[in-house]
This record gives structure tokens, C-alpha cells and sequence, in this order.
């Protein structure tokens, strides 16, 4: 896939005026990850309604997780999501007007695209 769209990929890259940021948001995002593997010894306390509860360890159990497990990965996911979807782009008017001329007029289909999208997703074979 990288090499589909090399160019493309190339030319956005260096049209971010503030590529540092975003290094640093993943550096930040390592950080917590790493922090978490390295201290399982904490107590996170929540109070909830027994269906909750309920439906939870539901869930964990046709996973083969325990309650802790479960909600652990679950909401570290979802942290992960959050902080990675509010990640800021700050653009000069110029390299802006860069970026959308390249959204909007990408590269033509070629046979290694075409392909790619032919194969079925991993969570639809």
C-alpha cells in the first residue's frame, strides 16, 4: 500500500508546516501505553447498575476475559481513539490550499490499487 500512494503520501507530508506535533501526540500516546504495561498494580473503582455489571462480564467471558481485562482493553481503545482523532494540524494558507489540492485531485487508479481493492477485508473473509 505505501507504495500506491508514495507520491501522494511524499507531497502531504511535506506540505505539514507542524509535523512536530503530531510526533509528539504519538510520543505522548507511547508514553501512556507504556506507563499502563508497566503498572498493572492500580485499583480503577467504578460504580454502575448490576445489568451493566451483567453485561460486561457477558461480554469478557465469550472473549475469555475477566471483568478487569475486559474493561481495560476496552477503554484503553477507546482513549486511544479519542486522543488519536483530536490530532491538530496547524497549516499556513498556502500549504492548506497544498493539502486540498492534493485530497481533491488524487493520483489515477493503477493495477496495485485496483488489486488492493479487490481483496476482501480481514474481518469479511
Amino acid at each position: 500500500m505505501a507504495e500506491i500512494a508514495g507520491d501522494l503520501s511524499c507531497q502531504i507530508v511535506e506540505a505539514i508546516d507542524n509535523f512536530p506535533s503530531i510526533l509528539y501526540t504519538q510520543y505522548q500516546h507511547r508514553r501512556i501505553m507504556t506507563a499502563v504495561a508497566k503498572t498493572q498494580d492500580l485499583t480503577l473503582n467504578i460504580r454502575t447498575k448490576t445489568y451493566v455489571r451483567d453485561l460486561i462480564d457477558s461480554a469478557a467471558a465469550i472473549l475469555g476475559k475477566n471483568r478487569s481485562e475486559f474493561m481495560l482493553e476496552v477503554a484503553v481503545r477507546e482513549a486511544q481513539d479519542v486522543l488519536l482523532d483530536k490530532a491538530f494540524f496547524a497549516l499556513s494558507d498556502t500549504k492548506f490550499a497544498q493539502i486540498t489540492f492534493l485530497l481533491d485531485n488524487p493520483p489515477p487508479p493503477n493495477a496495485k490499487l485496483l488489486a488492493l481493492l479487490a481483496k476482501k477485508a480481514p474481518w469479511e473473509k
